[in-house]
């Protein structure tokens, strides 16, 4: 995932070189860091395991032994490969004919993702221009952009539960599992 390569090498580049040296590097800006990018790692970490468990481990044999059953006609072929799209895009709550609560968490996983990017472009802008020295970037500015990720990271979590509690087959149960990934012990239910 770009978003979490990104955000992992600004991350180790900021932190790795001057831990020791920590005259140059603000402790209390290191701190605010630390805990952000674990925050930020927990959820990348987590949708990503989420989409190979669902994706590859269980969709994908599927779709395997379709395949491997109609090669004797084109179009059973491209019904299995179509009926691989549909669950896919339902997995990762991309359906178009998905419902409001789905819907609503595809916009919150998006708008987590320009958030991750947008902290990390933010960051490695300040890196590129102060170095390691965090006492002289924009903290302020920093924390605005983390915002965002944790503003839509509190309407995912309303998003997912609404969606799980629908009862609508596997897009409740696809939310059910993101949600429990994502927040298996509660901290950010609302």
């Amino acid at each position: 995932l770009i978003g979490r390569e990104s955000w992992f090498d600004m991350y180790k580049s900021i932190t790795s070189e001057h831990r020791d040296n920590q005259t140059r590097v603000s402790r209390h800006h290191l701190r605010w860091l630390d805990l952000k990018w674990h925050e930020i790692r927990h959820f990348l970490v987590n949708f990503e395991e989420y989409l190979l468990t669902n994706l590859l481990s269980q969709l994908w044999p599927k779709l395997i032994q379709e395949i491997d059953e109609s090669l004797d006609s084109p179009l059973q072929y491209h019904n299995a490969i179509s009926k691989f799209v549909n669950k896919a895009l339902k997995c990762c709550f991309l359906d178009q004919q998905s419902n409001k609560s789905s819907k609503a968490v595809a916009s919150c996983l998006s708008k987590m993702y320009q958030s991750i990017l947008e902290l990390s472009q933010l960051c490695r802008a300040y890196r590129l221009r102060y170095g390691h020295d965090t006492s002289k970037w924009n903290m302020e500015t920093v924390r605005k952009a983390y915002e965002g990720f944790n503003r839509t990271k509190s309407f995912l979590v309303k998003a997912l539960a609404s969606c799980s509690n629908l009862n609508q087959g596997s897009a409740s149960k696809n939310a059910a599992e993101l949600l429990m990934r994502l927040d298996f012990n509660g901290f950010y239910a609302p």
